[in-house]
């Protein structure tokens, strides 16, 4: 591919990245309505996929730095979603783990995101909507081993 396609190529796909990202990070935070920010809700997430996990793995997992996950974790546990927990192998490892109250209002939110992702998937063929997953997974991939290949 010649240069100057390759950087309109580029162009587009900054200028669809930011307004889609935009429009649909506000418009979940929209749907969510309930206790919580997008960022708790992806923890909630992670903590119900991964298990019980120390703050510096969650911190990783949601990309964010210690301080960040701290002050997320404080939040999470004043609200009754997330509780500390030590560790069973070694005491000194404090463990965040999801509470039954977290997972029921993860379970809603879920939910509410799966409404907002069905009202505009029905504007495309089933086919489109394959090809646009597989794309993304097909980025996740490339980018994880790149980041994988520079650590």
């Amino acid at each position: 591919m010649d240069r100057k396609k390759l950087n309109s190529l580029i162009e587009r796909y900054e200028e669809v990245y930011v307004v889609a990202s935009r429009k649909i990070n506000l418009m979940m935070e929209d749907q969510l309505e309930i206790e919580l920010t997008k960022d708790q809700f992806t923890t909630l997430r992670f903590l119900k996929f991964f298990g019980p996990c120390p703050s510096s793995e969650l911190a990783e997992l949601c990309d964010v730095n210690r301080s960040a996950i701290t002050a997320m974790v404080d939040r999470l546990v004043s609200k009754g979603f997330a509780i500390r927990i030590p560790s069973d192998k070694d005491r000194r490892v404090i463990l965040i783990k999801i509470t039954e109250q977290g997972k029921i209002v993860l379970e809603k939110g879920q939910e509410k995101v799966h409404q907002f992702i069905r009202s505009f998937l029905h504007h495309f063929e089933e086919k489109e909507i394959e090809e646009f997953i597989t794309m993304y997974e097909k980025i996740a991939r490339v980018l994880t081993d790149q980041i994988e290949r520079e650590v």
